[in-house]
Protein backbone atom coordinates (compact mmCIF):
# COMPACT_ATOMS: atom_id res chain seq x y z
CA UNK A 1 0.00 0.00 0.00
CA UNK A 2 1.19 3.25 -1.05
CA UNK A 3 1.01 6.36 1.31
CA UNK A 4 2.01 9.45 0.30
CA UNK A 5 2.99 12.49 2.12
CA UNK A 6 2.69 16.11 1.43
CA UNK A 7 3.10 19.50 3.40
CA UNK A 8 1.35 22.84 2.75
CA UNK A 9 3.70 25.65 2.77
CA UNK A 10 4.96 26.77 5.81
CA UNK A 11 6.04 23.42 6.55
CA UNK A 12 9.55 22.77 5.84
CA UNK A 13 10.53 20.25 3.50
CA UNK A 14 12.90 19.03 5.94
CA UNK A 15 10.62 18.01 8.28
CA UNK A 16 8.52 16.00 5.61
CA UNK A 17 11.97 13.84 4.53
CA UNK A 18 12.83 13.41 8.40
CA UNK A 19 9.71 11.66 8.96
CA UNK A 20 9.45 9.42 5.78
CA UNK A 21 13.19 8.71 6.66
CA UNK A 22 12.12 7.47 10.06
CA UNK A 23 9.16 5.80 8.94
CA UNK A 24 11.29 4.33 6.01
CA UNK A 25 13.27 2.05 8.16
CA UNK A 26 10.39 0.14 9.00
CA UNK A 27 9.91 -2.58 6.11
CA UNK A 28 6.46 -4.23 5.11
CA UNK A 29 3.53 -3.88 2.67
CA UNK A 30 3.07 -0.16 3.66
CA UNK A 31 5.33 2.41 1.25
CA UNK A 32 6.01 6.38 1.85
CA UNK A 33 6.40 8.31 -1.18
CA UNK A 34 7.83 11.69 -0.98
CA UNK A 35 7.51 13.07 -4.36
CA UNK A 36 10.50 14.18 -6.30
CA UNK A 37 8.85 17.43 -7.21
CA UNK A 38 8.68 20.09 -4.21
CA UNK A 39 5.37 20.03 -4.46
CA UNK A 40 3.43 22.24 -1.84
CA UNK A 41 0.40 24.03 -1.39
CA UNK A 42 -0.40 27.80 -0.50
CA UNK A 43 -3.22 28.30 1.70
CA UNK A 44 -4.24 32.23 2.44
CA UNK A 45 -8.11 31.23 3.38
CA UNK A 46 -7.49 30.92 6.90
CA UNK A 47 -8.49 32.55 9.97
CA UNK A 48 -6.37 33.80 13.01
CA UNK A 49 -7.19 32.29 16.31
CA UNK A 50 -6.16 33.92 19.78
CA UNK A 51 -6.05 31.24 22.55
CA UNK A 52 -5.85 32.23 25.77
CA UNK A 53 -5.80 29.77 28.50
CA UNK A 54 -4.33 26.20 28.86
CA UNK A 55 -8.25 25.02 28.35
CA UNK A 56 -7.79 26.25 24.93
CA UNK A 57 -4.72 24.89 24.09
CA UNK A 58 -5.36 21.42 25.79
CA UNK A 59 -9.14 20.69 24.94
CA UNK A 60 -10.55 18.78 21.93
CA UNK A 61 -13.44 19.65 20.74
CA UNK A 62 -16.11 16.91 19.40
CA UNK A 63 -18.67 18.03 16.17
CA UNK A 64 -22.26 16.95 16.11
CA UNK A 65 -23.23 14.15 13.99
CA UNK A 66 -25.86 16.45 12.33
CA UNK A 67 -24.01 18.78 10.54
CA UNK A 68 -24.48 18.21 7.09
CA UNK A 69 -21.43 19.23 5.89
CA UNK A 70 -19.28 16.85 8.08
CA UNK A 71 -21.70 13.85 7.95
CA UNK A 72 -19.31 11.50 5.64
CA UNK A 73 -15.93 12.73 7.42
CA UNK A 74 -14.20 10.23 9.09
CA UNK A 75 -11.20 10.58 11.70
CA UNK A 76 -9.35 8.84 11.58
CA UNK A 77 13.34 17.86 25.40
CA UNK A 78 11.24 19.33 27.91
CA UNK A 79 8.12 20.40 27.69
CA UNK A 80 7.81 24.00 26.54
CA UNK A 81 5.48 26.70 28.76
CA UNK A 82 2.85 28.37 26.67
CA UNK A 83 2.78 31.85 26.51
CA UNK A 84 -0.78 33.35 26.51
CA UNK A 85 -2.31 34.67 24.10
CA UNK A 86 -0.75 32.13 21.29
CA UNK A 87 -1.91 33.20 18.12
CA UNK A 88 -3.16 30.09 15.88
CA UNK A 89 -3.43 29.92 12.02
CA UNK A 90 -6.79 27.47 11.15
CA UNK A 91 -9.53 26.86 9.06
CA UNK A 92 -12.92 27.04 9.89
CA UNK A 93 -14.21 23.66 8.92
CA UNK A 94 -12.63 19.96 8.75
CA UNK A 95 -12.98 19.56 5.68
CA UNK A 96 -11.27 22.41 4.16
CA UNK A 97 -7.70 21.58 4.26
CA UNK A 98 -8.76 18.50 1.63
CA UNK A 99 -8.64 20.61 -1.18
CA UNK A 100 -4.91 19.62 -1.06
CA UNK A 101 -5.08 16.42 -1.52
CA UNK A 102 -7.14 16.75 -4.33
CA UNK A 103 -5.35 18.43 -6.69
CA UNK A 104 -2.43 16.47 -5.49
CA UNK A 105 -4.25 13.25 -6.45
CA UNK A 106 -5.58 14.54 -9.82
CA UNK A 107 -1.76 16.05 -10.44
CA UNK A 108 -0.24 13.19 -9.88
CA UNK A 109 -3.01 10.54 -10.72
CA UNK A 110 -3.04 9.04 -7.60
CA UNK A 111 -4.98 5.96 -7.58
CA UNK A 112 -8.10 5.81 -4.99
CA UNK A 113 -6.78 2.87 -2.78
CA UNK A 114 -3.27 5.00 -2.38
CA UNK A 115 -3.54 7.27 0.66
CA UNK A 116 -2.28 10.39 1.10
CA UNK A 117 -1.53 12.49 4.30
CA UNK A 118 -0.80 16.44 4.72
CA UNK A 119 1.71 17.45 6.89
CA UNK A 120 0.27 21.30 7.98
CA UNK A 121 0.68 24.14 10.09
CA UNK A 122 -2.76 25.06 9.55
CA UNK A 123 -5.31 24.10 12.50
CA UNK A 124 -8.36 22.96 12.34
CA UNK A 125 -11.51 24.25 14.35
CA UNK A 126 -11.90 20.82 16.67
CA UNK A 127 -8.78 21.40 17.91
CA UNK A 128 -7.50 17.59 17.05
CA UNK A 129 -3.97 16.46 15.94
CA UNK A 130 -5.46 15.06 12.84
CA UNK A 131 -8.22 14.43 11.07
CA UNK A 132 -9.03 12.05 8.25
CA UNK A 133 -12.43 12.03 5.33
CA UNK A 134 -13.50 8.60 3.56
CA UNK A 135 -11.37 9.32 0.80
CA UNK A 136 -8.12 7.91 2.29
CA UNK A 137 -7.04 11.30 3.19
CA UNK A 138 -5.70 12.72 6.25
CA UNK A 139 -4.21 15.86 7.53
CA UNK A 140 -1.62 15.98 10.22
CA UNK A 141 -1.04 19.12 12.40
CA UNK A 142 2.63 19.64 13.10
CA UNK A 143 2.81 22.88 15.70
CA UNK A 144 2.53 22.74 18.87
CA UNK A 145 3.92 19.44 20.05
CA UNK A 146 6.59 21.10 22.23
CA UNK A 147 3.32 21.18 24.72
CA UNK A 148 3.10 17.45 24.55
CA UNK A 149 6.03 15.41 23.78
CA UNK A 150 9.67 16.44 24.91
CA UNK A 151 11.44 14.89 21.86
CA UNK A 152 12.16 15.90 18.33
CA UNK A 153 8.60 16.61 15.76
CA UNK A 154 9.15 13.82 13.62
CA UNK A 155 8.92 11.66 16.54
CA UNK A 156 4.92 12.09 16.91
CA UNK A 157 4.54 13.51 13.23
CA UNK A 158 5.51 9.84 12.76
CA UNK A 159 3.52 8.39 15.21
CA UNK A 160 0.50 9.81 13.92
CA UNK A 161 1.28 9.01 10.57
CA UNK A 162 0.83 5.25 10.99
CA UNK A 163 -1.90 5.56 13.67
CA UNK A 164 -4.32 7.85 10.92
CA UNK A 165 -3.47 5.02 8.42
CA UNK A 166 -4.39 1.97 10.56
CA UNK A 167 -7.69 4.48 11.27
CA UNK A 168 -8.27 5.01 8.14
CA UNK A 169 -8.63 1.61 7.81
CA UNK A 170 -10.50 0.57 10.44
CA UNK A 171 -13.95 3.09 10.71
CA UNK A 172 -15.62 4.06 7.73
CA UNK A 173 -16.74 7.62 9.22
CA UNK A 174 -17.05 10.08 11.75
CA UNK A 175 -19.83 8.29 13.39
CA UNK A 176 -18.36 4.83 13.29
CA UNK A 177 -14.97 6.13 14.88
CA UNK A 178 -16.54 8.36 17.63
CA UNK A 179 -18.46 5.36 18.95
CA UNK A 180 -15.58 3.04 18.87
CA UNK A 181 -12.67 5.31 20.25
CA UNK A 182 -11.37 5.69 23.64
CA UNK A 183 -13.17 8.22 25.72
CA UNK A 184 -10.73 7.27 28.48
CA UNK A 185 -7.64 6.95 27.63
CA UNK A 186 -6.36 3.55 27.68
CA UNK A 187 -2.56 3.84 26.21
CA UNK A 188 -4.46 1.98 23.14
CA UNK A 189 -3.45 4.07 19.30
CA UNK A 190 -7.63 4.81 19.75
CA UNK A 191 -7.43 6.99 22.85
CA UNK A 192 -9.70 10.09 21.93
CA UNK A 193 -7.24 11.91 24.33
CA UNK A 194 -9.82 14.94 24.64
CA UNK A 195 -7.18 16.33 27.35
CA UNK A 196 -4.39 16.68 24.45
CA UNK A 197 -1.74 15.89 27.04
CA UNK A 198 -2.64 12.52 27.01
CA UNK A 199 -1.03 11.87 23.91
CA UNK A 200 2.07 11.18 25.74
CA UNK A 201 0.71 8.43 27.58
CA UNK A 202 -0.46 7.21 24.37
CA UNK A 203 2.79 7.11 22.71
CA UNK A 204 4.57 5.76 25.14
CA UNK A 205 2.15 2.63 25.91
CA UNK A 206 1.96 2.02 22.08
CA UNK A 207 -0.89 -0.37 21.91
CA UNK A 208 -3.51 -2.05 20.45
CA UNK A 209 -6.42 -3.06 23.10
CA UNK A 210 -8.11 -6.23 22.54
CA UNK A 211 -11.44 -4.37 21.64
CA UNK A 212 -9.30 -2.63 18.38
CA UNK A 213 -7.42 -5.96 17.82
CA UNK A 214 -11.00 -7.35 17.04
CA UNK A 215 -12.01 -4.43 15.11
CA UNK A 216 -8.88 -4.70 12.50
CA UNK A 217 -10.09 -8.88 12.51
CA UNK A 218 -13.35 -7.74 11.39
CA UNK A 219 -11.96 -5.51 8.63
CA UNK A 220 -10.28 -7.87 7.20
CA UNK A 221 -6.95 -5.35 7.29
CA UNK A 222 -4.03 -7.10 6.03
CA UNK A 223 -1.78 -8.46 8.45
CA UNK A 224 1.66 -7.38 6.80
CA UNK A 225 0.05 -4.03 7.32
CA UNK A 226 -0.74 -4.50 11.06
CA UNK A 227 2.80 -5.88 11.70
CA UNK A 228 4.26 -3.26 10.28
CA UNK A 229 2.46 -0.49 12.01
CA UNK A 230 3.25 -2.15 15.17
CA UNK A 231 6.63 -2.51 14.61
CA UNK A 232 7.18 1.11 13.40
CA UNK A 233 4.97 2.67 16.39
CA UNK A 234 7.02 0.30 18.77
CA UNK A 235 10.46 1.50 16.91
CA UNK A 236 9.47 5.13 17.03
CA UNK A 237 8.69 4.77 20.97
CA UNK A 238 12.12 3.32 21.20
CA UNK A 239 13.94 6.02 19.55
CA UNK A 240 11.96 8.56 21.46
CA UNK A 241 12.61 7.35 24.45
CA UNK A 242 16.34 6.38 24.18
CA UNK A 243 16.85 10.12 23.31
CA UNK A 244 15.54 11.01 26.42
CA UNK A 245 17.48 8.32 28.25
CA UNK A 246 20.84 10.27 26.80
CA UNK A 247 19.13 13.44 28.28
CA UNK A 248 18.84 12.33 31.77
CA UNK A 249 21.93 10.57 32.13
CA UNK A 250 24.51 13.55 31.13
CA UNK A 251 26.64 11.45 29.49
CA UNK A 252 28.66 12.30 26.22
CA UNK A 253 27.47 10.50 23.10
CA UNK A 254 30.18 8.87 20.66
CA UNK A 255 30.27 10.74 17.46
CA UNK A 256 30.78 8.90 13.92
CA UNK A 257 30.03 10.34 10.07
CA UNK A 258 28.09 8.94 7.41
CA UNK A 259 29.36 8.66 4.58
CA UNK A 260 28.17 11.98 3.14
CA UNK A 261 29.91 13.41 6.29
CA UNK A 262 26.76 14.37 8.56
CA UNK A 263 27.56 13.28 12.23
CA UNK A 264 25.38 10.65 14.12
CA UNK A 265 25.53 10.46 17.45
CA UNK A 266 26.07 6.66 18.63
CA UNK A 267 24.42 6.64 21.93
CA UNK A 268 21.63 8.57 21.19
CA UNK A 269 19.97 5.35 18.81
CA UNK A 270 22.93 6.72 15.37
CA UNK A 271 20.30 10.03 15.59
CA UNK A 272 22.03 11.75 12.46
CA UNK A 273 21.95 15.26 12.51
CA UNK A 274 21.74 16.48 8.72
CA UNK A 275 23.95 19.50 7.72
CA UNK A 276 23.91 20.94 4.50
CA UNK A 277 26.62 20.77 2.35
CA UNK A 278 28.66 23.97 2.99
CA UNK A 279 27.21 23.07 6.95
CA UNK A 280 29.52 19.70 6.62
CA UNK A 281 32.60 21.55 5.59
CA UNK A 282 32.31 24.03 8.00
CA UNK A 283 31.67 21.58 10.49
CA UNK A 284 34.52 19.55 9.59
CA UNK A 285 36.73 21.87 9.68
CA UNK A 286 35.92 22.78 13.21
CA UNK A 287 36.59 19.05 14.06
CA UNK A 288 40.21 19.29 12.33
CA UNK A 289 41.00 22.25 13.72
CA UNK A 290 40.35 21.56 17.13
CA UNK A 291 42.19 25.05 19.10
CA UNK A 292 39.33 27.43 17.53
CA UNK A 293 39.90 29.63 14.66
CA UNK A 294 38.58 33.19 14.78
CA UNK A 295 36.16 34.12 12.43
CA UNK A 296 38.99 36.95 10.70
CA UNK A 297 41.30 34.01 10.21
CA UNK A 298 38.98 32.04 7.99
CA UNK A 299 40.50 33.20 4.83
CA UNK A 300 43.68 32.13 6.00
CA UNK A 301 42.01 28.72 5.58
CA UNK A 302 40.25 28.73 2.28
CA UNK A 303 42.25 26.51 0.64
CA UNK A 304 41.60 24.01 3.27
CA UNK A 305 37.58 24.93 3.32
CA UNK A 306 37.62 24.77 -0.43
CA UNK A 307 39.28 21.10 -0.34
CA UNK A 308 36.43 20.16 1.88
CA UNK A 309 33.19 21.75 0.15
CA UNK A 310 34.40 20.12 -2.69
CA UNK A 311 34.17 16.62 -1.28
CA UNK A 312 30.69 17.57 0.40
CA UNK A 313 29.23 19.32 -2.33
CA UNK A 314 29.64 16.75 -5.19
CA UNK A 315 29.83 20.10 -7.30
CA UNK A 316 32.75 20.23 -10.38
CA UNK A 317 31.96 23.72 -10.93
CA UNK A 318 34.99 25.33 -9.75
CA UNK A 319 33.84 28.93 -9.79
CA UNK A 320 30.65 28.62 -7.58
CA UNK A 321 32.51 26.03 -5.04
CA UNK A 322 34.96 29.25 -4.79
CA UNK A 323 32.44 31.74 -4.72
CA UNK A 324 30.38 30.09 -1.96
CA UNK A 325 33.51 30.22 0.16
CA UNK A 326 34.45 33.76 -0.24
CA UNK A 327 31.01 34.60 0.79
CA UNK A 328 31.81 32.08 4.02
CA UNK A 329 35.20 33.87 4.67
CA UNK A 330 34.03 37.23 4.25
CA UNK A 331 33.22 39.12 7.67
CA UNK A 332 31.61 41.71 5.75
CA UNK A 333 29.17 38.85 4.81
CA UNK A 334 26.61 37.13 6.95
CA UNK A 335 27.06 33.34 5.37
CA UNK A 336 29.28 32.18 8.71
CA UNK A 337 27.02 33.27 11.25
CA UNK A 338 23.79 32.07 9.50
CA UNK A 339 25.69 28.75 8.83
CA UNK A 340 26.83 28.39 12.96
CA UNK A 341 23.12 30.05 13.72
CA UNK A 342 21.57 26.55 11.46
CA UNK A 343 24.16 24.10 12.63
CA UNK A 344 23.45 24.93 16.52
CA UNK A 345 19.25 24.92 15.78
CA UNK A 346 19.93 21.33 14.30
CA UNK A 347 21.78 20.07 17.55
CA UNK A 348 19.58 21.73 19.54
CA UNK A 349 16.14 19.94 18.02
CA UNK A 350 17.93 16.70 18.25
CA UNK A 351 19.49 17.14 22.12
CA UNK A 352 16.78 19.86 23.48
CA UNK A 353 17.36 23.48 25.11
CA UNK A 354 19.02 22.47 28.22
CA UNK A 355 22.91 23.49 27.35
CA UNK A 356 24.05 19.90 26.43
CA UNK A 357 24.02 20.32 22.63
CA UNK A 358 26.79 23.40 22.70
CA UNK A 359 29.36 20.15 23.29
CA UNK A 360 28.82 19.03 19.71
CA UNK A 361 28.04 22.81 18.14
CA UNK A 362 30.05 25.73 17.00
CA UNK A 363 30.68 27.52 19.76
CA UNK A 364 31.94 31.02 20.27
CA UNK A 365 34.31 31.68 23.13
CA UNK A 366 35.44 34.76 24.77
CA UNK A 367 38.88 35.27 22.95
CA UNK A 368 36.46 35.21 19.57
CA UNK A 369 37.42 31.65 18.67
CA UNK A 370 35.34 29.04 17.38
CA UNK A 371 35.89 25.56 18.33
CA UNK A 372 33.61 22.67 19.06
CA UNK A 373 34.23 21.42 22.29
CA UNK A 374 33.16 17.60 22.05
CA UNK A 375 36.20 15.51 23.88
CA UNK A 376 37.83 14.16 20.29
CA UNK A 377 38.26 10.32 22.00
CA UNK A 378 34.37 10.38 21.28
CA UNK A 379 35.04 10.64 17.45
CA UNK A 380 35.57 7.12 16.02
CA UNK A 381 36.36 6.16 12.45
CA UNK A 382 37.25 9.82 11.04
CA UNK A 383 37.63 8.48 7.49
CA UNK A 384 37.63 12.38 5.61
CA UNK A 385 41.05 13.84 4.26
CA UNK A 386 40.30 16.67 2.00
Amino acid sequence: MKIHLIRTENVDFSLLQEVVELLSQFNGSMTYHLSLHDLSFKDNNCVYQSLESLSDLHTKRVMSYSLNDEKESRSKFSLSIPSFPLRRKRKEGMNDLFIHHKLYRNYYDVGDNELVILLTDIANPLNWFSYGDCNNNAYIYTDEWEYYIASERKYPLAYQVVSNVLQLLMFDNYKEMMSKVHHKSVGCINDFCEDKRQIEMKMKMTDICLKCQKILRLKNINPSIISQSIETMFGVRSKMLSVEMFKSSRRDSRVIFCEKGNPVLVDLDNNKVKLTPLERTLYHFFIRNQEGVKQIQLADYKDELKLLYLEFSGQANLANITNSINMLIDVQENSFQEKLSKIRRKFQDVLGDDGGYKKYAIIKYEDERYAIKIDRSLIREYNFRA
